[in-house]
């Protein structure tokens, strides 16, 4: 803290000791009051300005959590897991828990329209919806083909220790509800924050016919990545 009293405004630099004189009584003046990302607390020696953690920004709920598990099924909709301890060393417990899945990897048996291409997806694998078959129809180019697809990486399931993914979900999210899908559902309150960006792709290369001008171009596909037509 900086302390001065007044200056005598006199001699060749008297502006410049009126001006601090000026900036001391302004100070003296200002009283701050609390706001966000601060506290203001005044004591005899002074005035205090606690600085928060966080910059202020408002803090997760209380009832949010976030913790990690390892993943030993797979299903449809959901992952069965067990939650493991902080060091990773063993499982905290074994009671099985479900995750809902991230949403990049729930997308089955869909049907819609993109850029005036016909897109429809089928499932499979009904045991766990981890293959599926994404059918295009051009009505452009009066072409059809198929795309498998995975999804990517590829889910390790296990009740053995470190044999299963690993993944950090969480509990308490506002607005979230879901259920496991079956006839007679049960709710599930974790959901897989999906750090590994799964999500789905083609499992092989496909090689599409393209008519251009009357003559017959390929395109090779693998995922989203479309080659130079030959």
């Amino acid at each position: 803290m900086i302390k001065f009293d007044n200056f005598a405004e006199r001699g060749p630099v008297r502006n410049v000791r009126k001006a601090l004189n000026d900036l001391r009584e302004d100070v003296r003046a200002l009283r701050i009051a609390n706001g966000k990302g601060y506290t203001v607390k005044r004591t005899a020696i002074g005035t205090i300005l606690e600085i928060k953690a966080g910059g202020g920004e408002a803090a997760p709920p209380s009832d949010l959590e976030i913790r990690r598990f390892q993943v030993i099924d797979v299903k449809p909709t959901y992952l069965e897991c067990y939650e493991t301890s902080t060091d990773g060393a063993s499982f905290a417990n074994t009671s099985t828990v479900k995750v809902l899945r991230p949403y990049s990897t729930l997308l089955n048996d869909d049907s819609t329209r993109i850029f005036g291409s016909s897109w429809v997806i089928t499932t499979t694998d009904t045991t766990r919806n981890l293959t599926r078959v994404l059918t295009i129809t051009d009505a452009t180019l009066q072409q059809t083909f198929a795309l498998n697809q995975i999804i990517y990486p590829e889910y390790k399931y296990s009740a053995t220790l470190a044999q299963g993914d690993w993944i950090f979900a969480a509990k308490g999210i506002k607005g979230f509800s879901a259920n496991d899908g079956a006839a007679s559902p049960s709710a599930i309150s974790w959901v897989d924050l999906n750090v590994d960006a799964r999500a789905w792709t083609c499992s092989d290369l496909t090689k599409v016919a393209v008519c251009v001008n009357g003559v017959t171009k390929y395109m090779y596909i693998l995922g989203s990545q479309l080659g130079v037509a030959v």
